[in-house]
């Protein structure tokens, strides 16, 4: 992720653009917690799940992309959608607000039950993308679910107030990646 020539984040999923098999559903997580005015006020995370959503759409590897909002409290902004509809999920990304808390595991909760409805020929991935951690709670490992079933979760820090360890730990127990931020949006 650049903003005005200057990198501010860097990190891969390779995994969800390349090789051959099943086609994927991926949900993207997309934090929305207030802390984002913070640490992203030009809304980079926006620009970079739009710019996700253009790269799969050319990939041919990935069938369907759904966009989960979180902060406190969880909320679909689309359901897996296919690919042919674009448009349809980069407007839902512009949907993406900014008030409370973070909760992961309900994030994670309701990705799962959007993956959960998929077919079982589609290969199956999570992109998470936060600026914090658990407030005022602790994370409570919804990730587990992802690795007995064998879908990978990427996960990327969009700060330094991160949970880089959380973020290390769901992104490793997966099969995923941690991509960080090397100084935060701000």
């Amino acid at each position: 992720v650049t903003a005005g020539g200057k990198l501010l984040a860097l990190g891969r999923v390779p995994q969800l653009f390349q090789g051959r098999g099943d086609a994927l559903d991926v949900v993207l997580l997309i934090d929305e917690s207030l802390s984002m005015l913070r640490t992203d006020p030009n809304r980079l995370r926006v620009q970079a799940a739009k710019t996700f959503v253009d790269l799969a759409y050319r990939s041919q590897r990935i069938r369907r992309i759904g966009v989960v909002a979180f902060n406190d409290r969880a909320r679909p902004l689309i359901p897996l959608t296919s690919l042919a509809r674009v448009q349809d999920l980069r407007d839902a990304v512009e949907k993406i607000t900014n008030d409370s808390q973070t909760d992961m595991d309900q994030a994670l909760d309701l990705a799962r039950g959007l993956l959960e409805g998929s077919d079982a020929s589609a290969g199956k991935a999570v992109l998470l993308l936060t600026d914090g951690k658990d407030e005022p709670g602790r994370y409570e490992n919804a990730h587990l679910p992802f690795a007995d079933r064998r879908w990978r979760v990427f996960t990327v820090g969009l700060s330094a107030r991160a949970d880089h360890e959380v973020l290390s730990r769901i992104a490793h127990d997966t099969g995923g990646n941690l991509a960080e931020s090397l100084e935060g949006l701000a």
